[in-house]
């Protein structure tokens, strides 16, 4: 499995909106990649960190909903 499908697995219903939750995995994956970038180096283009900026803006994306996640998956991480 990528890290994608991995991150797809783990993020089953963060935003109970799935093509948030689908975004969500795809910027984890590029952020993921590029740790310790920039968001615009990590994103490649232009276009794309608008859309990480936008996604970020997004009323129904919540700093609890992310840490929500984050806090569950290292959970999970721990147990294995």
């Amino acid at each position: 499995h990528t890290v994608g499908e991995q991150c797809m697995k783990m993020i089953e219903s963060v935003f109970k909106d799935a093509r948030l939750d689908k975004r969500y995995a795809r910027i984890i994956n590029q952020l993921e990649s590029n740790v310790g970038s920039s968001v615009p180096q990590a994103s490649g283009t232009y276009h794309q960190a608008k859309a990480i900026y936008r996604f970020w803006d997004n009323k129904r994306v919540t700093t609890e909903a992310i840490l929500s996640d984050a806090i569950s998956t290292t959970r999970s991480k721990c147990l294995q």
